[in-house]
């Protein structure tokens, strides 16, 4: 027979008129669910009314939830409780565990933990499965019952077993997040599927987030997409954030058109990240008015570093009209809101005077917050501000203590500053052992002139450190190849000198081009003092050998090196360049 619901409610209706309680029960049901017959709530609960009055256990188990969770209309708890405690004497296992349920949660009576397991047990026995589930859950937070992880696994276990998929996605998070260990590889991905096939959207979004940040399963963004779109049109309240989230992981991996799916999803940091890739024209083609609309828009969402990257630009103009108030406007926002490095900025500017009115104190006040919240940068410009007397009362000991904090907490120029300090001597007494520490510290981290300081130290054994020509003239190489153009004219330096290292004229010559050619001032006056030397114009102006220096370097890029190296050939232009090796200190350069 095919299923004819106005048949059935024809017949249900004449039966529960003549005083039916099965019918009664059924159509009212029916009524309520709205899933077959059209709903008709009113007409639904007076029927079950009447089946409860004959004291049907269903009846008033469904009564019970009916008046507690307010859907039909005004919850009554106390009736609600009334409906529950009949039903389960009347011996409903559904009305035991709603029973129990009440008391777990509060919901109309008073919590009773002792009252909560003994009904929730009972119904748990009876067959009710979400019975089962309430009462792992509620050991597994440990809120109202004391916390038993061993009970909590066994019982959402055995509702997992039984079907319950609120309880797989219960286990399967708690294995993800804890506090619950897998036994098994793969056991908690395992019963999210089952449970998202089953369509549990909240399962279908903790398996989004887990593929996301490759937690307990290897990192797969595509499947992160697929489980949270799947959610999402479940329709799950927070798939849409958690799927913006994935899009931004995208954006991160270089994927511009993904991380454009996650700002216009509303994801505040997807959209400053954006703004910022219009703004450097990073990975889309560079847009000032994109890149303000991005920054703007997650700005107005509360996002602190979108705030910092628009004080940055209107504080330097780019890609908007320069307006200092702007800027620090902007700042002051970001610093509001908590961005470490807004702190640090603003910082700056009020201590050096830079862009505004100096203000030294409100400065070193900022500067020492960033510090202590861990900013590196923040720690080397106090150093360094105190090292050097200028904006602040000159204090070694504070300047030593800040770069040191910087310098372990990873900061390789605070590393630099501080290991330059203790080799040079002049502030604090000469420490070969901690100025080689740091430098080697910093070189390490790769910055070029700590590797050519450390280097030229090593060449000769200076300030008290035991030489080590290879390893110094390995350090001078690496970061002359780096392209640091001090670091060049140190090392073409040497080559010419032929003191710690084997003479070599074609190097010295070509390293001392390179770092000219980028506009270092003491290889530019070197190679113009062996161009007058060479010509027998030790007297001459020296402008005009600079001058003929920016021709020579404006020419072709062979031809000038070839210049170069013959120019250097002269034992004349040589001795020149030494002397003028003699007159820098090269330690003192950056």
């Amino acid at each position: 027979m095919s299923a004819d619901p106005s048949q059935a409610e024809h017949w249900l209706s004449k039966a529960a008129d003549q005083g039916s309680t099965y019918a009664q029960v059924i159509l009212g049901r029916a009524y309520l669910e709205g899933d077959v017959l059209p709903a008709q709530p009113n007409r639904g609960i007076d029927l079950l009314e009447q089946a409860a009055q004959k004291n049907d256990p269903l009846a008033l188990a469904v009564l019970g939830d009916i008046y507690l969770d307010a859907e039909n209309g005004p919850a009554q708890p106390q009736r609600a409780i009334d409906y529950l405690q009949r039903g389960h004497e009347a011996g409903s296992s559904y009305a035991t565990a709603m029973l129990g349920e009440a008391y777990l949660k509060g919901n109309g009576v008073a919590p009773d933990g002792v009252r909560a397991v003994q009904l929730l047990k009972e119904a748990s026995e009876a067959g009710q499965v979400f019975a089962s589930r309430l009462l792992g859950e509620a050991y597994l937070e440990g809120e109202v019952l004391n916390s038993d992880l061993i009970k909590a696994e066994q019982l959402l276990k055995q509702a997992a077993e039984a079907g319950d998929t609120t309880a797989m996605t219960k286990l399967g998070v708690a294995y993800l997040d804890g506090p619950l260990q897998e036994t098994e590889p793969g056991q908690a991905i395992r019963l999210l599927e089952t449970a998202a096939e089953s369509g549990d959207a909240y399962a279908m979004v903790e398996l989004g987030r887990a593929y996301r940040k490759g937690n307990l399963v290897t990192t797969d963004l595509a499947q992160s997409e697929y489980w949270l779109k799947r959610a999402q049109q479940a329709g799950h309240d927070s798939a849409a954030e958690a799927l913006s989230r994935t899009y931004r992981a995208r954006g991160e991996g270089g994927d511009i058109e993904s991380l454009k799916r996650a700002a216009e999803l509303g994801d505040p940091s997807a959209m400053a990240d954006l703004g910022r890739a219009y703004l450097d024209g990073s990975g889309v083609g560079q847009n000032y008015r994109q890149a303000r609309l991005w920054l703007e828009r997650a700005y107005d969402e509360g996002h602190a570093g979108a705030a910092a990257t628009l004080g940055d630009m209107y504080l330097e103009g780019k890609g908007v009209k320069q307006n200092t108030t702007h800027g620090v406007n902007y700042l002051k926002s970001a610093v509001a809101r908590g961005n470490a490095g807004a702190r640090r900025d603003l910082g700056r500017i009020f201590l050096e005077g830079r862009l505004v009115p100096a203000e030294p104190e409100r400065g070193l006040e900022l500067l020492r917050q960033a510090a202590a919240r861990g900013d590196g940068a923040a720690g080397l410009t106090l150093g360094e501000a105190y090292l050097e007397g200028d904006t602040v009362e000159q204090d070694i000991d504070t300047a030593i203590r800040y770069l040191t904090q910087a310098a372990e907490q990873g900061n390789p120029h605070a590393a630099k500053t501080l290991g330059e300090t203790y080799l040079k001597g002049e502030v604090v007494e000469q420490n070969p052992q901690l100025a080689e520490k740091w430098l080697t510290r910093s070189a390490n981290a790769g910055v070029a002139w700590s590797k050519s300081i450390l280097g030229r130290a090593l060449l000769y054994g200076m300030s008290g450190l035991e030489k080590d020509v290879e390893r110094g003239r390995q350090l001078m190489i690496e970061a002359a190849e780096s392209g640091h153009p001090g670091a060049q004219a140190a090392l073409g330096r040497e080559y010419l000198a032929g003191e710690a290292l084997e003479m070599d004229t074609n190097g010295g010559a070509e390293w001392l081009y390179k770092a000219a050619s980028q506009g270092h001032s003491t290889a530019r006056l070197a190679l113009a003092k062996a161009y007058l030397w060479a010509n027998g114009l030790e007297g001459a102006n020296q402008q005009q050998a600079l001058l003929w220096l920016d021709k020579v370097i404006d020419g072709d890029s062979q031809i000038a090196l070839q210049t170069m190296r013959d120019l250097l050939e002269d034992e004349k232009a040589v001795e020149a360049i030494q002397r003028a090796a003699a007159e820098e200190t090269d330690v003192a350069e950056s």
